[in-house]
């Protein structure tokens, strides 16, 4: 059975890319928080992600104004189809709620664990 988001898998080095470029470890498990995602000049890398979504998945997801919570939804699309899981975990510490994003390997991962930019 075929992907409902891609026309093609996208390579791992691409998403390995959108990690580095959004400042999200490659060492996994990764955690992150939302807030310290880097979300500058990412124009490049939606256009080289574009070409591997089907067409109406591209629009949905790729074609509007990306803030934060919609790249941590792209991460969750490129990990599950490379067999990680992207989780979450909310706490609350003093009254201010904290969400921390965790990437990890499961089962069927297919790609290795970490890459070496440079």
């Amino acid at each position: 059975m075929g992907s409902q988001l891609f026309r093609e898998l996208p390579p791992w080095t691409l998403i390995l890319k959108i990690f580095h470029s959004l400042c999200v470890p490659t060492e996994f498990p990764a955690t992150f928080q939302r807030g310290t995602l880097t979300i500058i000049n990412m124009e490049y890398l939606l256009s080289e992600l574009h070409p591997y979504y089907k067409p109406n998945k591209a629009a949905l997801y790729l074609e509007r104004d990306l803030g934060p919570k919609e790249w941590i939804t792209i991460l969750r699309h490129l990990c599950e189809v490379h067999g990680y899981e992207l989780s979450s975990k909310e706490t609350t510490r003093d009254g201010k709620k904290t969400v921390f994003y965790t990437i990890q390997r499961t089962a069927a991962a297919k790609v290795p664990l970490k890459i070496d930019f440079s």
